[in-house]
């Protein structure tokens, strides 16, 4: 005999393990003309969790506020459906040339892997900010810090929107490579606007900035009135990080890291992971560039260090003289 009881249960439990990561709004801007910027608006949809491939659709409208409005809509209704207790928010902006769909789509399936499905994360979405800049790398440069001030305005929207429905929301940031560029000119509009404590966590990954960035009147100089803790990601084999140092004529941070002496000077919420002894099979990608999107290792120590579960990121990790340095080994 046929129990319903359990079949309708069973329907019910289905739906909601899957109504938190169904969808995930993200932008696309395009600022290679000059005279007129392109802004795109779409959403990653996951049929189930673990689903292998999210399906992908985006929207150019007929102006880049109706986009934005679209967008708007989009996680506002994505964020309204989340369940109680997994209502944080990971915000991931790209890196050079990462505004194709395959990239969208691969960063979008690590984010829903390892963070949103995570048993026991409290993490329920994740949006991303995407841009194209051209081909030229020295151009896109300059090109960058205008790119996230642009974005700025839209994000201040999404943060209030998000504190209007919960104001107990966090706001996760993640900037990979050159998407820590395109951090400093929302640093810049923050600034401007005077808005403070945005985001709980930073993790700045194969950041392609200079290490003085952070230094007594520098750029970035006051970062913690933005970002509550940050933790920097860094490589020393990192081959791309290697060719722009090259290309740009100065060192970058996800490369040479920071001094012992360079964060005594900096703000005290600035830790430094240093992944270059991890070698987990994911990980060995031809640059060596993207570590923190390929290494369980490296994942996993992301993710504790946004939920706070510190204790749990310190016993994988190799500790230096330094209270704020550390480095991640591979599992013998």
């Amino acid at each position: 005999m046929i129990n319903f009881r359990y079949i309708l249960a069973f329907c019910l439990l289905s739906f909601s393990t899957v109504l938190y990561c169904q969808t995930s709004p993200f932008l696309v801007l395009d600022w290679r003309n000059a005279d007129k910027h392109i802004l795109e608006s779409g959403q990653l949809s996951f049929s189930s969790p673990r689903s292998s491939k999210p399906y992908f659709d985006l929207e150019k409208f007929k102006s880049n506020e109706i986009s934005t409005t679209s967008y708007l809509d989009q996680i506002k209704k994505a964020f309204t459906e989340l369940p109680n207790g997994k209502q944080n928010v990971i915000l991931f902006i790209n890196g050079y040339s990462c505004q194709r769909k395959s990239s969208i789509i691969a960063n979008g399936e690590m984010l829903n892997a390892n963070f949103i499905e995570h048993l026991g994360s409290d993490i329920g979405l994740f949006t991303s900010f995407n841009w194209n800049a051209g081909l030229s790398y020295r151009k896109a440069l300059p090109l960058t810090v205008e790119i996230g001030y642009y974005y700025a305005d839209i994000l201040i929207q999404v943060y209030n929107e998000l504190k209007a429905i919960n104001p107990d929301v966090n706001l996760y940031l993640i900037t990979h490579s050159m998407g820590n560029r395109v951090f400093t000119g929302l640093y810049k509009r923050f600034v401007e606007q005077k808005q403070t404590n945005i985001f709980a966590h930073h993790i700045m990954s194969a950041a392609d900035i200079e290490p003085t960035i952070f230094s007594n009147g520098e750029e970035l100089e006051h970062i913690d009135e933005i970002s509550s803790s940050i933790t920097i990601y860094t490589h020393a084999l990192d081959r791309v990080l290697s060719v722009t140092t090259d290309i740009g004529k100065q060192d970058r941070l996800g490369l040479i890291s920071l001094t012992e002496e360079q964060l005594d000077e900096i703000s005290p919420h600035i830790s430094v992971v240093d992944c270059s002894e991890t070698n987990d099979l994911k990980a060995l990608n031809l640059g060596r560039h993207n570590y923190c999107k390929k290494s369980n290792i490296v994942t996993e120590d992301i993710y504790y260090t946004l939920t706070g579960q510190t204790k749990k990121a310190l016993k994988k990790r190799v500790h230096t003289k330094h209270p704020r340095k550390f480095y991640l080994k591979s599992e013998k």
